[in-house]
């Protein structure tokens, strides 16, 4: 398939501008030439193509489909105001050349063949004909049921096993990328998801999985056989921190859960994971909830009521009841989870607002093909819309599979939330408010939350939840409360103090994020600190912040409201230690008196152990050495204290050398 990008009529490119064009995990860049055509051979279905324009220009995506030549006039989202208003004219063109028809017939022949290798090794062929036409010839009034009693009737014991006969080397072909995208996320993979091959070389990898591996990596051959409920293996959820290094500056997780009772069955490898995540949750801790806004502090973020810019309540959700989470999911898993949803967001949860397909999806039936591109062009210019996955560790862990079915966007009628569905997890609720009315947003998520969970319950289904770890989703950073409340502050003169800032935003339990000047802190703890208490916790830290700037509006001197200023001067030392440190010195006097008197006073300096490290000014060159101390000893034994230190002291050079400070021979 070719794409063909080009400015629409009457608009310019900016000059010396780059263009990518993104199709799954298949990227193309160039320079930008009119009518430059970028060539992906490999796309057998209806994808979207992201196009990035560079040079912090912009971005936009297209519906290509390699059986249907399509033109699309868009709009390139930016952020830059001067580099608005620019608009490309993308042409889709299929290529269906002989030698990828050859190469998709070879590959369904393949596919074909070891089909039926698996049916004759179990000796499947046979016996469903075999029940088909006893269904035939009954015609229960129930089939399904017939089908099921009779095949569990049947003689279990299968026959010998048939070894798969591999197709020969000139019929195998390349992997499509829809198909790597359900084996391994898009890249490569180096852990069956068997488990049944030894843990590679981790010395290198930088995640938190990779910690816990090299502490115990044992685990791996213990649960490799292992399957959690809906039978995900140990091996698929490690994919992303084996698959991939990391960075020793980035240190990424590395493990994602398929479902909810991975977190019990691979248990020896979630927990300590679970617990260098969330430092703060004591080994044995149960989490507790509290959503109930009642709780919540009706103080408001800033007194002024004008540096508070806009507030976010965000929370995820998974199902429970046998579905896998979206890492692991079928597609009938993905498009079942949005029928649930939908449902509960559209019809049960009494919720006003309307459901929106990702565009090109064609699972939800009252709108097949998605949303329209116009639509789509205005939920993401609301930022309400989620992209596709291009991170390679996000590929890795399968959050990419079947993109874009099953996935959508539930937009409130008056567009103060919004709900996403089966992005990175099953559901995930975003209320957003501008201003400081974080209570009001956090009482709009608890509502939806609510409402949706009601429903859920009422067709079998409902949140997944752990009585130790919370609300459980595919991260196991994300659990616990599996919320992000995060306030954005316009901050300009705490701005300038940015390091001091993010210190003090660490002792508030906050996480902070600069935004040219405006600021966006978020709570730091998810899991063992209630809902409620997060939300109070950034609504105590805004207030402190928002408290510091106007001090500072005030003209107060920052290095007093920020408490920076002279380090303290040290305390003289009490007179008891004064008279200890002359204690030791006449002990260490008599010490090397007596050293002196049997001839190793040498050896026993350098038997003298010292951690301290020598000055890095450069010793003088004229100093006496240790064989020169004895010169002091002509005194009266009441003189020789002190004439031995005066001696020792000239000495410093030689003790030096053999890494010592004479100094803290004395003390």
């Amino acid at each position: 398939m070719d794409l063909r990008v080009e400015a629409a009529e009457g608009c310019s490119m900016p000059s010396g501008c780059l263009v990518g064009v993104r199709i799954g995990d298949t990227l193309k860049q160039g320079r930008y030439e009119p009518q430059r055509c970028y060539h992906f051979p490999q796309v057998d279905r209806r994808r979207n193509a992201k196009i990035d324009i560079y040079q912090h220009i912009g971005t936009c995506t297209v519906t290509a489909d390699p059986d249907v030549r399509s033109n699309h006039d868009v709009a390139v989202t930016s952020k830059d105001p001067s580099c608005q208003g620019v608009r490309l004219r993308v042409s889709v063109q299929s290529q269906a050349d002989d030698s990828s028809k050859k190469q998709r017939e070879a590959r369904v022949k393949a596919l074909k063949s070891q089909a039926g290798d698996y049916l004759t090794k179990h000796n499947l062929e046979e016996r469903l004909s075999e029940v088909v036409k006893a269904l035939l010839k009954e015609q229960p009034a129930d089939p399904t049921e017939f089908l099921c009693n009779a095949l569990r009737s049947g003689d279990a014991t299968p026959p010998a096993p048939v070894a798969p006969v591999a197709p020969p080397p000139e019929q195998r072909s390349a992997p499509e990328p829809a198909d790597v995208e359900r084996a391994a996320g898009g890249l490569g993979d180096r852990l069956p998801a068997d488990g049944s091959a030894c843990l590679p070389d981790l010395s290198g990898h930088h995640s938190v999985l990779a910690t816990v591996l090299r502490s115990d990596p044992s685990v791996c051959s213990r649960l490799q056989s292992v399957r959690s409920a809906a039978g995900v293996t140990l091996a698929q959820c490690m994919r992303p921190g084996i698959d991939h290094k990391g960075h020793p500056l980035v240190r990424t997780v590395g493990l994602a859960a398929g479902d909810e009772s991975c977190f019990r069955v691979f248990g020896d490898v979630f927990e300590p994971v679970i617990h260098q995540l969330h430092a703060s949750f004591a080994r044995g801790s149960r989490h507790a909830a509290d959503l109930d806004s009642a709780g919540v502090s009706d103080l408001p973020l800033d007194a002024s009521g004008s540096r508070v810019v806009s507030v976010q309540v965000q929370g995820s959700r998974s199902l429970s009841g046998g579905l896998r989470m979206p890492p692991a999911a079928s597609l009938e898993e993905l498009c079942e989870a949005e029928r649930l949803l939908s449902r509960a967001l559209v019809v049960g949860g009494g919720l006003q607002g309307a459901y929106h397909p990702l565009r090109g999806s064609g699972s939800w039936v009252p709108q097949p093909g998605g949303t329209s591109e116009s639509d789509e062009q205005e939920l993401r210019a609301s930022g309400f819309l989620f992209e596709e996955p291009d991170s390679a560790i996000m590929l890795s862990a399968g959050y990419g599979h079947c993109w874009p079915h099953g996935r959508g966007v539930f937009v409130g009628r008056e567009r103060d939330f919004f709900v996403w569905v089966n992005e990175a997890d099953h559901l995930k609720i975003i209320s957003r408010q501008s201003g400081g009315g974080l209570k009001q947003a956090f009482e709009r998520f608890v509502s939806v939350e609510r409402s949706v969970g009601a429903s859920l319950k009422a067709s079998g289904s409902g949140y997944a939840c752990d009585s130790r770890f919370g609300f459980l989703n595919s991260c196991p950073s994300n659990i616990g409360t599996a919320l992000h409340v995060s306030a954005t502050l316009r901050i300009p003169l705490l701005s300038a103090h940015g390091k001091q800032l993010k210190a003090r935003c660490m002792g508030l339990r906050l996480q902070a994020r600069q935004l040219g000047q405006l600021w966006e802190l978020s709570n730091h703890t998810r899991l063992g600190c209630s809902e409620a208490a997060q939300v109070n916790t950034l609504i105590d830290g805004c207030r402190e912040l928002t408290a510091l700037e106007a001090r500072l509006e005030a003209g107060e001197d920052p290095s007093v409201v920020l408490g920076e200023g002279p380090p303290p001067k040290a305390e003289a030392a009490p007179p008891q230690a004064v008279d200890r440190i002359a204690d030791l010195r006449e002990q260490l006097a008599d010490v090397l008196i007596k050293a002196s008197v049997d001839g190793e006073l040498n050896k026993v300096l350098r038997d003298i152990k010292m951690d301290a490290d020598p000055p890095s000014a450069p010793p003088p060159t004229a100093a006496p050495s240790p064989a020169q101390l004895p010169v002091a000893f002509s005194g009266t034994p009441l003189q020789r204290p002190a004439m031995l230190l005066s001696s020792v002291s000239q000495c410093g050079p030689s003790f030096h050398s053999m890494g010592m400070r004479p100094a803290m021979l004395f003390i």
